[in-house]
């Protein structure tokens, strides 16, 4: 490692101890934290979106959100696992299309409060890849599937999130979050989804519902030096 590196990774090291001080004396200002580096962080993540008209939860299973942060800032890596769900009485099978990064901002809830209000987004297309009635398998007459060409897919969504981070619980070597982000979502319709795609639209599209990250098991990630 050359010496400038070393130089660079010690000094935000020390501006990273440095705030956590602060931040664990009850210090942290009233809608600025201390003028320090973001530092990286890898969290759980369980998304949980809602469709239809009749906002059925789908819950992805859980997964790695990479992020930097120092709480004011946050920016985070996060792409769930396809998972399945039962709407309408049919079994479907939903992934987050090109999801990108949860990027936003905080401020404190109040002064001299280490809790801070994050606002943030996502923008993510839906796709559908799989159809079928529960117990009845897919070669069955009258029951096929959606196409699995990746062309069951609506527009591009953005959803604007908001939640809460505690910033002496985070801001910590061993730091112990558990919080949800969590925002309002109007499900496009989808498209080229063959003879199925009214159906599909009926079943899952519309306004209402909640799109939902849950982040817990937060582990600080050692500045390599």
């Amino acid at each position: 490692m050359t010496m400038t590196r070393r130089i660079s990774a010690a000094t935000a090291t020390a501006a990273v101890a440095a705030a956590l001080a602060t931040v664990a004396a009850g210090a942290a200002a009233a809608y600025d934290l201390p003028d320090i580096p973001s530092a990286p962080y890898t969290f759980d993540g369980a998304a949980t979106l809602t469709v239809g008209p009749g906002h059925q939860p789908v819950t992805f299973p859980t997964s790695i959100v990479a992020a930097t942060t120092n709480v004011a800032q946050f920016d985070g890596t996060f792409t769930p696992p396809a998972a399945i769900a039962t709407v309408g009485g049919m079994q479907y099978t939903f992934s987050l299309v090109d999801p990108s990064k949860i990027t936003g901002t905080s401020t404190a809830v109040s002064e001299g409060s280490t809790n801070y209000t994050l606002s943030a987004t996502q923008s993510f297309a839906i796709r559908v890849s799989g159809m079928t009635m529960p117990g009845v398998g897919s070669g069955s007459a009258g029951f096929g599937m959606v196409p699995t060409s990746a062309t069951c897919t609506t527009a591009p969504v953005t959803v604007a999130l908001t939640g809460t981070i505690n910033a002496a619980n985070l801001l910590t070597d061993s730091p112990n979050i558990d919080t949800t982000f969590s925002g309002p979502v109007t499900i496009p319709t989808f498209a080229d989804c063959g003879a199925l795609t009214p159906i599909v639209n009926a079943a899952l599209a519309g306004s209402g519902n909640t799109y939902s990250v849950r982040l817990t098991n937060a582990k600080r990630v050692a500045i390599q030096e």
